[in-house]
């Protein structure tokens, strides 16, 4: 393993822990042992899958920021990179479906969530850019007030800012900023030139703005992290209807979760302007730390309860 001179070590820590809390979860489920009934076989199925899954997501992440910070090629490392990081909302989105949703329509919607990964998956391998079939934005211009844009004076790019809008350092007078995201790689580019013309041709996978390739890890986020939160938060509103006090408990504190996880993803591109890649990555392990720890041990309680439900039956049976 070589290590890169740019390697991001506290990104890869934080992925390194999470890595570490989901590999107990996985210790937890396995040493349970075998499962009773069919709705608790399908949930520890795809409980495990799920964790697998984000371990090896976290696991590789950890390793990519410190060995390949900037990834730039679509190789077979990145590649099972992003079939990871799209199967894992999707296993655990499978198995809150058979927790929340009655059992019928929780397997219709367990095969939808296998069905979109495996889709997502595909296309990524085809490379497509969604940009070329759909009206898209290439560059993204945000403009400043002139107000906020001398607040931002002391950021280490506010001079490749002022380059980019024609003014000195001394000249931005009453003029706002126009901030132009052009769709480079902001990993690959020093915080202070972001802005910097010249290094437009600047490409990578981790943090190119906006970036519309579906083997990016911006579009990954954008389809599997913030898409798939919505339809896991409305999972969670069915389930906060259920009879079941356990099941409504759960389904709050996972509603709980991913709303901390909109707050995790939603902050990354202002944190990344604040204070570059580093920061926004940091940010964002640390306010979807809590979130995780709650949606893994909500399935695994979900397991552990349809088991005992059915041994429960078996015995009365008896």
């Amino acid at each position: 393993m070589e290590i890169s001179p740019d390697a991001r070590w506290t990104n890869a820590c934080g992925d390194a822990l999470l890595c570490a809390a989901h590999l107990v979860f996985l210790y937890k489920l396995l040493a349970r042992g075998a499962v009773a009934g069919r709705k608790a076989v399908e949930l520890k199925f795809f409980t495990l899958m799920y964790y697998v899954c984000i371990i090896s997501f976290q696991g590789q992440g950890a390793y990519m920021h410190v060995t390949s910070p900037n990834h730039a090629v679509p190789d077979a490392f990145w590649y099972a990179y992003v079939v990871a990081g799209c199967l894992s909302p999707s296993f655990y989105g499978a198995a809150l479906s058979l927790d929340a949703l009655p059992s019928s329509s929780g397997r219709r919607a367990a095969l939808l969530w296998c069905c979109a990964a495996a889709t997502y998956i595909a296309v990524a391998a085809c490379r497509v850019d969604l940009a070329d079939f759909l009206p898209l934005p290439r560059v993204l211009e945000v403009p400043f007030p002139n107000w906020l844009a001398k607040r931002c004076a002391g950021a280490p790019w506010y001079a490749s800012a002022l380059a980019l809008n024609g003014l000195s350092k001394k000249g931005l007078g009453d003029n706002a900023l126009t901030l132009s995201f052009d769709g480079r790689g902001y990993a690959a580019t020093p915080f202070d030139r972001i802005f910097d013309a010249k290094l437009a041709s600047n490409t990578d996978l981790v943090a190119a703005f906006p970036d519309w390739r579906t083997e990016s890890l911006g579009t990954l986020m954008l389809c599997f992290g913030v898409g798939a939160n919505f339809v896991h938060l409305f999972l969670c509103a069915k389930g906060s209807s259920a009879t079941d006090a356990r099941r409504r408990g759960r389904a709050a504190a996972c509603a709980q979760s991913h709303r901390g996880m909109f707050v995790a993803l939603v902050s990354m591109p202002p944190a990344m302007l604040c204070g570059g890649v580093r920061l926004g990555i940091d940010l964002m392990h640390a306010a979807a730390a809590p979130g995780m720890y709650l949606q893994a041990k909500a399935l695994l309680e979900a397991t552990r309860e349809a088991d005992a439900e059915e041994r429960e039956r078996v015995q009365k049976a008896i």
